[in-house]
């Protein structure tokens, strides 16, 4: 139970870790009992083994050692350690117990104590099992027989679990064709769960160890499913979803198996969301039963608890949880401090085993349901956090689009500019004729008159000197611009957005590396500040300081001529300070260099992105923070105070383009990829002009190529021979090395005459 929900606040999680702490104590001192009793046992047997072997010393005066002293016995049975023992409980000692014998009664008492839901036994079946694990079948049948207990009430039939598949069924089939989508494992928030599943997987430590493929992409499609089946989702299913995956393991992994596997899973995810969680009527019931042993046990909690437990009253669940938590974690931290052999270590179990544990497991399904969306500290006027967290606004998880934010603040821009215009009378006060033609000039008009070097110049056209300009301005120019009310709200809430991230704050240029959070949100009783020396104070304990320092240091002269128009000196802009109500709070800011106020109501896209830029430091207090979802509405509900507006949804709710191309739902859309050989094209060659084609098509065109080529320079050297005699010019004929002359071999069967003599 402790293991599932990690991803909770801090004092959430420390109270989680401090209870779960003080449960293994309290089974380490009943362990460690239970091994000292075996101890004794085995020194008494070997002290009754050795008494027959022992001679009986004489009567000393000295001292005699104890006899557990004196007999030698290893280490771990003198006092065993409690991470030891620890250790050798939760070891698991081959195959799990088998279903007869003494071991059968014991899974007897876990499945019993599992489906009253009775943590007060746990104590008891933990001792009997020792560490031993549960058989799948057996974790099957406990979950399923809880899910649908609720259901046999109802409907007191035979087989509840085939009426409830046929139930589901239908209402998943349903939604496929309300949806218009193809399956129901694909569903048009596909890319909203894979992200959400991701994550929780990387930050949640007891879930990493099953960050698998398959595992995930299990977690998204039975969560596309629920979708499909009742229109829900948040983020929060993912850490329920986790257990069922871990009991309902499916058999095989055929496809068959595997698809039905993901309706079983979201079916039991939508039991366990819808029947076994209580109610605030039944949470009240549980903590007035609880309440009758605090009275006993702890008077302080007990009083607190009667005070909120009052019926017919409002209750703020975080509020009540927070409170809650704070002081059961101080009585946690008090007992823990405890050590064995202390007079309240007998009361540890009755103060902790049971009534904490009943009480803390009944209000974990409210608590973590209000802890799922981020939370954010609020810091008061100390600079430290007040123990108040906010939940974080729909808003700022809009889509951050920066396109949008610089067009809207152009066109907003000109709605500020002030008519201009020159005047009509402008290059026209003077009295200018044209020459006309035949006077080898320009036809432009022409001043009248003599005696100055003014007359005969041209005037009037806008190429002359003294004329009017060209077209000149009216003041009915179109100077302001509408702007679309919805694309307004679009860039207020991208604009928004970028103010809760650090990294878009930062490159804006502001200083906020020793913030203590991103979005900052400061205590209400910042609106009532009405001395600057106060408002100094604040943002010196928030470190937000720095970012004033960084205002005073870049102020400097105005490149220009707006030195001479009153702007003279210009500095960079500082925080934005966003409050809902003015109750002195802007006569203790304003005089700070950089700062700008301005009221939630009426949020300004030009303070809030100045320049068209996102990214500015904002610093909100608690009520101006908290709504922020009243003004632009959550995506499930629509704004309040808009008329029929809603948040903008993302374009493309996963950027993950290589992950979606290579997920299963697109590949199945898809056809398969044609692996044809490309064939390569024949290039065709002229075998008049390529000589190596002409030989592959005709051979012996190369015999006749060389034979042509024979006759060409015999005719070549007869020529030159002609030439040269008409010329008288002699040329040597070259003469063979006799050397390298070859001597044909004689004929065969024709020997040389002998004894002839040349003449």
């Amino acid at each position: 139970m402790f293991v599932l929900f990690r991803d909770v606040p801090q004092d959430y999680s420390e109270f989680m870790q401090h209870s779960y702490n003080i449960f293994n104590r309290g089974l380490d001192r009943e362990l460690y009992r239970q091994e000292q009793e075996l101890s004794k046992k085995k020194l008494s047997e070997i002290m009754m083994e050795k008494k027959l072997d022992l001679k009986i010393p004489a009567p000393s005066r000295h001292k005699v050692n104890s006899l557990s002293s004196s007999i030698s016995t290893p280490a771990s049975e003198k006092k065993p350690s409690s991470a030891a023992i620890k250790e050798m409980v939760q070891r698991v000692d081959g195959d799990p117990p088998p279903l007869w014998g003494p071991q059968s009664d014991a899974i007897g008492r876990s499945i019993l104590a599992v489906l009253e839901r009775d943590p007060r036994k746990f104590d008891h079946v933990a001792r009997s099992l020792h560490g031993r694990q549960l058989p799948g079948a057996l974790r099957s049948f406990m979950w399923s027989d809880v899910l649908f207990k609720e259901e046999r009430k109802r409907l007191h039939e035979g087989n509840v679990e085939k009426v409830v598949r046929e139930r589901f069924a239908k209402a998943v089939s349903r939604g496929i064709e309300d949806l218009k989508i193809s399956r129901a494992t694909f569903s048009p928030i596909h890319g909203l769960i894979q992200t959400a599943v991701i994550e929780t997987y990387n930050k949640t430590t007891s879930m990493v160890a099953y960050k698998s493929d398959s595992h995930i992409k299990e977690s998204c499609r039975a969560l596309n499913v629920l979708y499909v089946y009742d229109r829900s989702y948040e983020p929060y299913l993912i850490h329920w979803l986790f257990p069922l995956q871990l009991a309902f393991q499916r058999s095989s992994n055929t496809t068959t198996e595997i698809g039905e596997h993901v309706y079983e899973v979201a079916m039991y995810l939508d039991l366990l969301n819808s029947s076994c969680f209580p109610t605030w009527p039944q949470v009240f019931a549980i903590a007035e039963q609880v309440m009758n042993t605090m009275m006993l046990t702890d008077p302080d909690l007990y009083t607190h608890l009667k005070s909120i437990a009052t019926t017919n009253v409002k209750v703020n669940k975080k509020e009540f949880l927070h409170q809650l938590i704070s002081i059961e974690k101080a009585k946690a931290e008090e007992l823990l401090k405890a050590t064995p052999g202390s007079k309240r270590e007998e009361n540890i179990t009755t103060e902790l085993l049971a009534d904490p544990l009943v009480f803390f497991r009944r209000w974990i399904g409210e608590g973590f349901a209000a802890a799922a969306r981020p939370l954010i500290s609020v810091y008061g006027e100390k600079g430290d956090a007040s123990g108040t967290n906010v939940t974080l606004p729909a808003v700022f998880r809009a889509p951050i689009r920066p396109d949008i934010v610089t067009f809207v603040h152009a066109q907003m821009r000109f709605n500020s500019r002030q008519p201009y215009a020159v005047s009509e009378k402008a290059g026209h006060q003077t009295s200018a004729e044209s020459w006309g033609t035949g006077r080898a000039v320009a036809r432009i008009p022409r001043v009248r008159g003599g005696g100055t070097h003014r007359s005969g110049q041209g005037a009037f056209g806008n190429m002359c000197r003294g004329g009017r300009m060209f077209a000149p301005t009216k003041t009915w120019r179109r100077w302001h611009r509408k702007i679309n009310t919805n694309q307004k709200r679009y860039a207020i809430c991208s604009a928004i957005a970028a103010t809760g991230v650090p990294a878009l704050v930062m490159s804006k240029g502001h200083k906020i590396e020793e913030i203590p959070e991103v979005p900052l949100v400061v205590s209400d009783k910042v609106e009532e500040y009405k001395k600057t020396k106060e408002a100094v104070a604040l943002l010196k304990k928030v470190k937000a300081w720095n970012d004033i320092q960084k205002v005073l240091n870049s102020k400097r002269f105005r490149a220009g001529k707006g030195k001479m128009r009153n702007r003279r000196r210009i500095m960079k802009r500082g925080p934005l300070i966003i409050y809902n109500k003015d109750n002195g709070i802007s006569r203790a800011f304003r005089n700070i260099p950089g700062i700008t106020l301005i009221n939630v109501q009426a949020l300004n896209l030009l303070k809030i992105a100045p320049g068209g830029h996102v990214g500015r430091f904002c610093i909100w207090t608690e009520s101006a923070f908290s709504r922020l979802d009243k003004l632009y509405g959550t995506w499930r509900k629509v704004s309040q105070e808009k008329s029929g507006y809603n948040l903008p949804m993302h374009k493309m709710t996963t950027t993950d383009l290589s992950r979606l191309l290579k997920s299963d739902e697109i590949q199945a859309a898809i056809r398969a990829p044609r692996r044809t050989e490309n064939k390569r094209r024949v290039l065709k060659k002229n075998p008049l002009k390529n000589q190596r084609v002409m030989i592959r098509l005709n051979p012996y065109a190369k015999v006749m190529n060389k034979a042509a080529k024979d006759i060409e320079r015999k005719r070549r050297d007869k020529r030159l021979g002609v030439v040269n005699e008409k010329r008288g010019i002699k040329v040597e004929k070259k003469i063979k090395d006799p050397s390298k002359v070859k001597k044909k071999p004689a004929a065969k069967g024709k020997p040389a005459a002998k004894g002839k003599a040349k003449k």
